[in-house]
Formats: structure tokens, sequence, C-alpha cells
């Protein structure tokens, strides 16, 4: 799946895994006026092959006539793709109408249309109601998997977005879904026992992240974001973001909404609480610590979350 005549200018993308800040970055680079971010995940690709996306269905799909593409713009629009962008695609007053009619003038000038084209026909109509240059969003791609946003977007930048274990961990376990689970099975063992598999996880993709970064790290349109200092140093940390982007710092990028875990409700301005980055010291087991720290020892080292004195 390659792209073809429909293109985006220079995207930026936020790819990390679950709870490491997203939503926060992502309101921030939107404050940006050159950057429009995308409200909700797009998730072209997941590695979940029972989640239909977006990459499962351009390989599924033959547009060897205007019917074909048409079929597949009503998928595009049908809310059965996997993500959240593709469930909720009518709040964004992007017109399936719009989409077709752009089909209709292109293929009337013999343009050879591809998937991919197709996607950005709808990312650029979300683009043209913002009046900015460039589009951005979230997790397109499991972090596992940041060859095929080069593959699909050649020009993109990429923001590689970490955040200690132990935070993701503990975050992960206090979330609404955990905790509403956790409600409704009323078992102390239960519960204990979804916090393990939680963990299991976090450390089964924590690996893998570190192990794409390493492979990755010294690409030049690959920048490494620490969630931390991103709320401990905003405003260094995201002008060093704007540098990497080569758009301008504005001060109104350090007052954003998004998820109370990350902002300060009692500022008179919402702004970026710096107290969010060590919440989880309070309430993190010792033998949760310990296991975290022994498995994932060579990626938080790289990271900056331990120290060699740290393995004794």
């Amino acid at each position: 799946m390659k792209p073809n005549k429909i293109s985006l200018y220079k995207p930026v993308f936020i790819v990390s895994i679950y709870r490491t800040g997203s939503t926060l970055l992502r309101n921030i680079l939107d404050k940006n006026p050159f950057i429009a971010m995308i409200p909700e995940e797009v998730h072209l690709w997941n590695p979940y092959l029972w989640r239909k996306d977006v990459v499962q269905l351009c390989k599924k799909s033959k547009l060897n006539s205007q019917k074909d593409i048409e079929n597949l713009i009503e998928m595009l629009f049908s809310k059965k793709l996997y993500g959240p962008f593709w469930k909720r695609i009518d709040e964004y007053n992007i017109q399936k109408d719009q989409i077709l009619n752009q089909v209709k003038i292109l293929l009337e000038r013999k343009v050879k249309l591809t998937c991919v084209d197709i996607v950005n026909l709808i990312f650029l109509e979300y683009l043209r109601q913002t009046d900015k240059i460039f589009l951005g969003a979230k997790n397109p791609v499991y972090a596992s998997n940041i060859q095929l946003l080069e593959e699909l977007y050649p020009g993109c930048k990429i923001i590689y977005l970490i955040r200690d274990p132990r935070a993701i961990y503990l975050s992960k376990t206090n979330d609404e879904f955990s905790r509403n689970l956790k409600r409704k099975i009323n078992s102390k063992s239960l519960s204990n026992l979804f916090d393990f598999l939680t963990l299991t996880r976090v450390i089964l993709e924590y690996t893998l992240l570190f192990k794409t970064y390493k492979k990755n790290k010294n690409k030049r349109n690959l920048y490494l974001v620490r969630y931390e200092d991103i709320v401990t140093s905003p405003k260094d940390t995201i002008k060093r973001i704007c540098v990497f982007l080569n758009v301008p710092f504005k001060v109104s990028m350090l007052y954003v909404t998004g998820k109370p875990s990350s902002i300060n409700q009692r500022a008179s301005r919402r702004s970026i609480d710096p107290k969010s980055a060590y919440l989880w010291k309070k309430r993190i087991h010792p033998w949760e610590n310990l296991l975290l720290t022994r498995i994932l020892y060579k990626s938080m080292k790289e990271f900056g979350y331990i120290k060699e004195s740290d393995r004794a």
C-alpha cells in the first residue's frame, strides 16, 4: 500500500503506547497555529487481526472502477473500522458527499487513485476546515510499526512519546475501564489477577517500544519525548518540539485541557501539572516496582528513569 497522487504535507504523528500522555501532547500541538491535530486516535494499523483497521481494508479493496472506490468510501464512513476517529467520523463535519464529488472530479481527469489517496482526501477535508498547514494525529499505528508510517507518509515527522513504565502501569490499573471492571467483578483476588495481567502487558509492550526505538533512534524524522519532561519543564520541552517540527512556539501551548491526571485543575488558567509526573510513587507496591525495574532495566536506563546504582 503506497501513497500516490493525494498526499499530506509533512504530517505530524505522535506514536506511543497507552497512558503515556498522548492526549496531553495532542492538545498542546493543536494549540499551535500551524498544526491541526485530529481529535481522536486514527489507528490506521493495529496488530490485532480481529480488529478491522484501515490497512486491512485497503489490502482487501480492489479499486478497478468508480464503483469500487465508492464502496471503499462507504466503508470508511461506516463507523465499523477500528479507532475512535473512524467511529465518530460524522462528528467532524467531514461530508461523505464532498469526498465522493472530489473523487469524481479526479477520475474525470484520469487520475488513478489508491486507497491511501482516498484516506488522505478525508484527512485533507478535516485540515481544510482549520485553515492550518500541517495535519497531525496521535497513534496512527502502534509503536512497533513506524516503518509503515514512513512508507505511507515519506515526509512525516514522528514524535516518539514515552513515560516511566511504573507510571504507565499505575495509570492503566486506575483508568475508568479498569475501575469499572474491578467494581463489577467485586473480588479482591480477581482484581489482583487483573492488575498482574496489566503489569505483564506493560512489560511486553514497553519491551517492544524500546526495541523499536533502538532500531530507529538515529532517524532525523524521529524525536523522542518523555512525558515527565512535558509536565515538569513544559516551556523548554515544547520549544524543542517546535524546533523539531519547524514551527514557532506559542505561549498558548502551555495552557491546555486534557485528562485530569495531567492538568492543574486549581490554576486560574488550566496549566500542565508537574506533580502528575511522579504520583505513581505514592501508590506502587515495592514488589511491582522491583519487578518492573529488574525486567525493564535496559530500557528504563536508556530513557533516563533509573541509574546504574538502582540495579543493586
